[in-house]
């Protein structure tokens, strides 16, 4: 594998310094920030391949830099490094998109199996990370269970099943209006952004199909 151009992101440069000398047989690190600004500069500038950030930095987290820059430098790929083990954290990484996530308390071996397979194509989540996403989707599976009527889950099953609106108003022999609101109801209740935003949920949350 040729040298990965990486922009390292901690708000401890020490940090970042201490991290390049172990990873640097994997990467070439273009630069080193200690904040969104100046990590976006420096991502802007260098283009890097691949982002490397810390979750919390001094003026933000790093998918807010993920925010920022992700929309311009749309071949980079991401990793989010995190000192505490936070559910909302990894969830909202997996979320943006973010393609690797390693726990600062992971062993090296995680962060270098994470760089290799980011940089790859793939995605990668280590032991600890996937263990809290796991437990933040059945947190949200249960809250929609909880939620959403027992119209609203055969509904949201539909969407998620590729079904649309008049499909649905003949298989659960309903108006394709309140099929319409069921949806808008599902939206508002679930906090996601239209039919795709819906379909992701159920899709994530193993809610394709009655279990």
């Amino acid at each position: 594998m040729s040298a990965i151009r990486t922009v390292l992101v901690d708000e401890q440069l020490l940090f970042c310094e201490i991290l390049g000398r172990a990873i640097g047989d994997l990467i070439r690190i273009s630069a080193s920030a200690d904040s969104i600004e100046g990590a976006e500069k420096a991502c802007l500038r260098h283009r890097p391949d691949l982002v490397i950030t810390d979750y919390t930095l001094s003026d933000g987290t790093g998918l807010e830099l993920h925010r920022r820059v992700a929309p311009v430098l749309v071949k980079a790929r991401w990793i989010v490094l995190a000192s505490h083990e936070d559910e909302y954290a990894v969830r909202e990484a997996a979320k943006h998109g973010i393609q690797g996530f390693v726990t600062k308390r992971s062993p090296a071996l995680e962060l270098r199996n994470a760089i290799v397979r980011v940089a790859g194509g793939d995605t990668y989540y280590c032991a600890r990370s996937s263990r809290l996403l796991m437990s933040a989707l059945r947190s949200e599976e249960q809250f929609a269970r909880q939620t959403l009527t027992g119209r609203e889950l055969e509904v949201l099953r539909c969407v998620a099943a590729g079904d649309n609106i008049k499909t649905i108003s003949m298989q659960l022999n309903i108006s394709r209006k309140t099929v319409a609101n069921h949806l808008a109801s599902i939206r508002e209740k679930l906090k996601v952004p239209g039919l795709a935003g819906i379909v992701r949920y159920a899709i994530q949350h193993g809610m394709v199909a009655e279990g």
